[in-house]
């Protein structure tokens, strides 16, 4: 009896399986394997298999669509349901079919492969998205519709701007709008409806009831549109106050592109240095960085960040400092703090602070002698570098600039050699030095120890001395 089955099962199976082949045998062939075939070999990323499916299908071109389009949207058929059971029940039955789920991660990997040549298969994808019966949340339908190029853009703006789909399914077609609106150049009113879309969902009577991750996306689309969301800066900013660390985030970042020429935005990213999340913190210092000038107001908020026991955090507040310029000398007492930072990155940024945000040359100077003698090279250089920039009033650091040509270390020699033309006739004492370092490596430090002597002697350049 028990044979008797198998061998039922068995002539089963046989049937089935030539059903199935049938049914797959009614698509197009491509080098001798139909469209089915292929779709199950796309999903081998980075193998032969993945480009070779990928090359099928190129070649197929728009006939591939009517398969594409079903693949997208149909849900396992009860004779697909039953040969699914059939190969789960007995190990030697393999029909290699894929099921709904898979053919649709499979399609949407085809779409993209295909990019722009799919465009006409937006209304498809944005349908498969929406419907509830074959959806699923994990599947790449962002990448497949960002891959379509401009052409799909006013297709997905009507999906936004009709109020189509969920929060969710709107997220996805948010981010694929803000990759395709960084591949042109928008018209003036194409950016503003994008704009008007992004401030409706971020406004404060629906701030509390849209999700996360479409408030996220809509903040990293005003972001990508720049000045051209300007009006929304009220909305960025009370965004900045959200309970969710990722908007807040999102928001400080987004301000630093769209709000640039906006009052009232550098208060509310000096805020932001305290925030009680360290990435936030560290997006502000970043945006206030791209302020320039205009954040000078932040220098209090900025030098009392330096405080804060992050390297990352540390450099980024250094970098603003130095963006703002000669504005933030308030500041330089904190970085005097953390010349002595045992993080050799921090070290080197407070010491080129220095030279760009100059303050009283008796209080930066000494310290910046005192890092001629750090251990790390790019330490050296940069303190070099920061007292070229005192020139003259850095005359009492030639003897350690001297000190440092024996080195014998070449990029060291030419940094403090370009530091003794910067400090002008108050280092002609370094002459004889330099000419001797240049003796010991003629190629080199030449050309650097010229341009220093005709700046240190006001004198034409010398010519090269003999070796």
């Amino acid at each position: 009896m028990k044979r008797r089955r198998i061998i039922v099962g068995l002539v089963a199976a046989l049937v089935l399986a030539g059903t199935v082949t049938w049914l797959v045998r009614r698509d197009p062939e491509v080098h001798g394997h139909s469209l089915d075939h292929w779709l199950g070999e796309i999903l081998f990323f980075n193998s032969d298999r993945h480009r070779a499916a990928a090359d099928a299908f190129r070649e197929t071109g728009p006939r591939a669509f009517p398969f594409l389009r079903r693949a997208l949207r149909e849900k396992d058929s009860g004779l697909r349901r039953l040969l699914f059971a059939v190969d789960d029940r007995f190990d030697f039955v393999d029909f290699h079919l894929m099921r709904d789920h898979e053919r649709r991660r499979a399609a949407l990997e085809v779409v993209r492969v295909l990019g722009p040549a799919a465009a006409p298969l937006a209304s498809d994808i944005l349908a498969s998205l929406c419907d509830p019966r074959v959806a699923v949340p994990s599947a790449p339908y962002g990448p497949a519709l960002a891959s379509l190029g401009p052409e799909a853009l006013p297709e997905l703006m009507a999906f936004l701007t009709d109020d189509r789909g969920s929060p969710y399914q709107q997220a996805v077609v948010v981010g694929a709008v803000t990759w395709l609106v960084g591949l042109q150049e928008l018209p003036v009113e194409t950016a503003q409806t994008l704009v008007a879309y992004a401030g409706r969902q971020l406004s404060s009577e629906h701030t509390e009831s849209v999700p996360e991750d479409l408030a996220a996306q809509c903040l990293l689309l005003l972001a990508r549109l720049g000045p051209a969301a300007e009006s929304e800066v009220g909305k960025l900013v009370e965004c900045t106050r959200s309970d969710s660390t990722a908007v807040r985030m999102l928001a400080v970042e987004a301000l630093a592109t769209v709000g640039r020429s906006a009052e009232g935005v550098v208060p509310v990213l000096a805020h932001a240095l305290a925030d009680e999340d360290p990435l936030v913190r560290l997006s502000a210092a970043k945006a206030l960085a791209r302020f320039g000038p205009d954040a000078a107001p932040a220098t209090p908020a900025l030098a009392e960040a330096l405080q804060v026991q992050s390297i990352s955090f540390q450099l980024a507040t250094l970098g603003a400092l130095r963006q703002i310029g000669a504005a933030a000398s308030n500041a330089l007492p904190a970085v005097l703090r953390i010349v002595a930072s045992p993080n050799e990155t921090v070290r080197a940024r407070a010491a080129d602070v220095l030279g760009v945000v100059r303050t009283d040359p008796d209080i930066a100077v000494p310290v910046l002698i005192g890092m001629l003698q750090d251990a790390d090279r790019d330490v050296k250089i940069t303190a070099s570098s920061s007292l070229g920039n005192y020139g003259a009033a850095a005359a009492g650091a030639v003897p350690a600039l001297v000190a440092q040509l024996e080195t014998g270390v070449e990029p060291v020699q030419i940094a403090m050699i370009q530091a003794l033309g910067q400090i002008g006739p108050a280092a002609e004492p370094a002459i004889p030095s330099m000419r001797l370092a240049w003796h010991s490596n003629q190629s080199a430090l030449g050309p650097h120890v010229q341009l220093a002597i005709a700046r240190i002697t006001g004198q034409p350049v010398p010519p090269s001395p003999s070796p």
